[in-house]
């Protein structure tokens, strides 16, 4: 049978696109750029790498604004200024957001979101 395009699937990997098992309200920057996506239907697991034109206390100090505004709680938020860890709850998901340096003004952005 055919899936609806709002469920997620089995396994699926993708690259520049966000993920429709992403919840909609999850804050995303206009300048970040998309890598490689997953979704483990099975599981319930989406993980979204992206890289964002901003340094790692930067880049964390969206979330750590934004996150909140959009019906997420912050269970943790921690770091250093080459990598940062944000804990999260909220809009049906629990997961995590690692923040890491990748150049003079560039993080790399892994996010993890598991369905409650």
């Amino acid at each position: 049978p055919a899936r609806r395009s709002s469920e997620p699937p089995v396994l699926e990997f993708g690259r520049g696109v966000r993920p429709v098992s992403v919840p909609e309200a999850w804050p995303m920057p206009e300048q970040a750029v998309i890598g490689s996506t997953m979704i483990d239907g099975v599981n319930g697991r989406t993980e979204v790498v992206a890289t964002f034109p901003a340094s790692v206390q930067e880049a964390a100090a969206y979330y750590v604004t934004n996150l909140p505004i959009t019906g997420f709680d912050i269970l943790r938020s921690e770091g250093t200024d080459g990598e940062w860890v944000i804990e999260f709850s909220g809009q049906g998901v629990t997961g995590k957001v690692s923040f890491k340096i990748v150049g003079s003004g560039a993080s790399a952005v892994t996010f993890e979101f598991n369905t409650e």
